[in-house]
């Protein structure tokens, strides 16, 4: 007897009958519906008939193009070395001069009395005749402390990044490069005050945009990593479509991280341009205080910002116009 699908699959109880069509049907779906031959299939109802796999063609078994994630370059942390070189001795203004002399002449009456260096050092704070001097040798103090910290920084992580080469290495140059970045930032603010106070204005707001970009531009730049790396996963052949939804609406979070960040870049940068403003025009009132300088740079906002400046500067009077008579 020739073997068909019934006999083969043991299909034996008489045609038409209900208990040969729950054979058949048991019969199809052990074996993927290779029990039934097309006329029996026909003959079945529609619900119960047995689903035909799919045929596998060639463009089913092509392979995908792999997905090639774009990898970060960073630029490295810009080097502050040399930085505090170049400050001039601050020369005393008309009115520190006077107090100067007035001071002198106060300390030749007090010669005979003990703590002359006592004496001195409270009239100069009275006259103000040393306060924007060391304010400037603050800063410059504060710079050179900075270099030197670069220094140890590289020491500190040659060894650690000798001791984690292969899968620790990226994480030992990446906390090292944070920390360049974060000492290169403030010794680029604290130059830019010491050049507008001297004058260099644009040397200072130059300092400024260096600064700015040491501490937001790798932000950014990993933000334009992730978007690259997203949109890459919402064309790619080899994602469902439900995962490139979920990359589409990571996408969206991290353009409105990328654009928060460019928001704080910019408002940053007012902040540092007007604590230069302070410095040159502090220095031009004889008044420059690092200290305030310091709060100035490190305000919230700009309007908190222009608010110290305001409260710090002597109001500039309005001169009146016309003939006096």
């Amino acid at each position: 007897m020739p073997h068909t699908p019934e006999n083969q699959h043991t299909v034996t109880a008489p045609v038409g009958s209900p208990e040969r069509t729950r054979q058949l049907l048991e019969a199809s779906q052990r074996f993927g519906g290779s029990a039934l031959t097309p006329e029996q299939t026909a003959g079945l109802p529609e619900a119960a008939r047995p689903t035909v796999p799919a045929m596998i063609i060639g463009e089913d078994i092509k392979p995908f193009t792999p997905i090639t994630p774009v990898t970060p370059t960073l630029k490295p942390p810009e080097s502050i070395k040399g930085i505090s070189e170049g400050i001039t001795e601050v020369p005393l203004t008309k009115e520190e001069t006077q107090a100067d002399e007035l001071t002198q002449r106060l300390l030749k009456i007090s010669e005979g009395l003990e703590g002359k260096g006592a004496f001195r050092r409270e009239k100069e704070k009275e006259f103000g005749a040393i306060t924007e001097e060391q304010s400037i040798q603050d800063l410059s103090t504060r710079l050179k402390d900075l270099e030197r910290r670069e220094a140890v920084i590289h020491t500190e992580y040659e060894g650690a990044a000798a001791a984690g080469k292969g899968v620790l290495a990226p994480f030992v140059t990446g906390e090292r490069d944070a920390r360049l970045r974060q000492n290169a930032v403030e010794a680029l603010t604290i130059s830019s005050l010491v050049d507008a106070h001297q004058g260099r204005l644009t040397s200072a707001l130059r300092k400024v945009e260096r600064a700015v970009n040491e501490k937001y531009g790798s932000l950014i730049e990993e933000q334009d990593i992730k978007l690259k790396n997203l949109e890459i996963l919402t064309k790619s052949p080899a994602l469902s479509r439900a995962e490139k939804d979920r990359a589409e609406k990571r996408k969206l979070i991290e353009e409105n991280r990328k654009k928060q960040l460019e928001e704080e870049k910019e408002e940053q940068k007012e902040i540092w341009k007007i604590a230069t403003d302070y410095a040159k025009e502090a220095q031009q009132s004889g008044i420059f205080n690092s200290v305030t300088a310091d709060t100035i740079q490190k305000a919230k906002t700009k309007e908190e910002a222009l608010r110290i400046k305001a409260q710090t500067l002597p109001t500039e009077k309005i001169k009146p116009t016309g003939d006096i008579a």
